[in-house]
């Protein structure tokens, strides 16, 4: 196990010498033929301006490879335009069990910051920083692969419909992403796929605790192309859509067997969640089985879930249900099968979707086809049962609404109660302003969330 000193600064060595007079190398591309398993590669502060490292060999489960920045807190910046399409590169040979941490990458003009292809698995990247990119992290049939707390701002760009990812999965399976920061990423902050090539699917990846800020950007997360069995949960996604003139979904879902729940998703340019069915360039895309519970929808500019089944594709079998959805500017939910083809339009509201125990709070509209609907008629609907409309005029007196004969909740009456005991008021939620969700502290991104 053998410490490499990297030294962008006072480094001495150059390709292919091993530290000759026991000096720091110049760059990291130069300690990249001595790695054995368990050994540890530290880079001193500094710039290293087009650096690049493609390893030889692989580390194992118990002695793996680590590539870290010597300051925590001043870590080291690599910039420029890597090789052969990235600066990191695990690919072609899937390489696996290294660990990257304390680095920063910034102004990198090649494809791909990070690029894992051919079965690189088992690798960490920790508190690394990405600023300025076209795409951050690109996994190419990749597995069980960990990203913890990135901050990652800036991806491709805003013209048109938008290009470039934070972190992009094709054929990828059981990587984790979690407690990271996003911001401002051209098409979607993360976004999830088959492999074109093989048509491997990606399936059993978590996004879970991330914070995404897309008010210079595209969409959040993405679940297309025969993404299956993943789970989104717990993330906190701001203003999605809000830096492209094309729509772009909180999270949106085009793919089947995946779990939506418990995010946070804050004015929306367009829809907090959307199911989307349709095909793209021929690939079919249907949205079956998915499960979306327990999320808050706040100020969606247009809907707060937007339903929609095109071409020949097929929205069904999902179940939506304990969600709330607020302020919503034009429709809490709108349903949408304009675009399909003649045979393919829902006979029957909801087509097997199931929407159960939803709760509007304010606006609680509902256009189906040409209709505009209420909660009433909701509830009076096959597999649609106790959603509940809540009106903000009662704000802290509503309590649970009653069941009626028709089986929906009406707005309920007021309970006073003469003598009502001390109540203890609950912490002021507060979330960022548009504008002022990042706080710059030298090259740290932070962001300001009060919970």
């Amino acid at each position: 196990m053998t410490e490499h000193i990297v030294d962008p600064k006072d480094g001495q060595s150059t390709q292919g010498q091993r530290n000759p007079g026991g000096k720091p190398y110049f760059r990291l591309n130069h300690v990249r033929t001595f790695l054995q398993p368990g050994d540890t590669v530290t880079i001193r502060p500094g710039t290293l301006p087009g650096d690049w490292f493609w390893p030889t060999t692989s580390g194992t489960e118990d002695q793996k490879i680590t590539v870290k920045g010597a300051d925590p807190h001043n870590p080291p910046s690599i910039t420029g335009a890597g090789y052969n399409g990235a600066v990191i590169n695990l690919g072609f040979a899937g390489r696996y069990h290294y660990t990257f941490q304390d680095l920063a990458f910034s102004d990198i003009t090649c494809e791909s910051v990070v690029n894992l292809n051919a079965g690189a698995s088992h690798n960490e990247f920790r508190f690394c920083r990405f600023f300025r990119h076209r795409n951050g992290i690109v996994l190419n049939q990749s597995h069980k692969n960990l990203f913890s707390n990135l901050h990652m701002v800036q991806a491709g760009t805003t013209s048109g419909t938008g290009a470039g990812e934070h972190i992009f999965l094709r054929g990828s399976s059981d990587n984790l992403i979690i407690d990271s920061t996003f911001q401002g990423a051209g098409h979607y902050a993360i976004a999830i796929e088959h492999y074109l090539y093989s048509q491997n699917v990606s399936t059993q990846n978590r996004l879970s605790g991330n914070t995404i800020i897309q008010q210079d950007g595209g969409g959040g997360i993405a679940l297309a192309l025969d993404t299956t069995h993943t789970t989104v949960d717990n993330n906190r996604i701001f203003y999605a859509g809000g830096g492209v003139n094309y729509p772009k979904s909180g999270i949106q879902c085009n793919s089947s067997h995946n779990t939506i729940h418990h995010n946070l998703i804050i004015e929306p340019d367009n829809y907090g969640i959307s199911l989307e069915a349709y095909d793209f360039h021929s690939k079919h895309q249907s949205c079956i089985g998915n499960e979306v519970s327990n999320n808050t929808i706040v100020d969606s500019k247009q809907f707060g879930i937007f339903v929609t089944q095109r071409h020949d594709e097929e929205v069904s079998t999902n179940h939506i249900y304990n969600n709330l959805i607020t302020g919503s500017a034009n429709y809490a939910m709108l349903f949408e099968t304009y675009h399909a083809q003649a045979g393919n339009k829902w006979d029957t509201f909801p087509s097997d979707n199931s929407i159960n125990g939803n709760l509007f709070y304010g606006q609680a509209t509902l256009k189906y086809k040409e209709g505009v609907h209420d909660v009433q008629w909701l509830n009076n609907q096959p597999n649609c049962l106790e959603n509940i409309y809540q009106d903000p005029k009662l704000d802290d007196k509503w309590v649970p609404g009653i069941p009626t004969e028709a089986g929906y909740y009406d707005t309920p009456p007021i309970h006073e109660d003469p003598d009502p005991p001390p109540v203890e008021e609950p912490p002021t939620t507060q979330v960022p302003l548009r504008g002022e969700p990042i706080i710059m502290e030298g090259e740290t991104v932070g962001i300001k969330i009060y919970w």
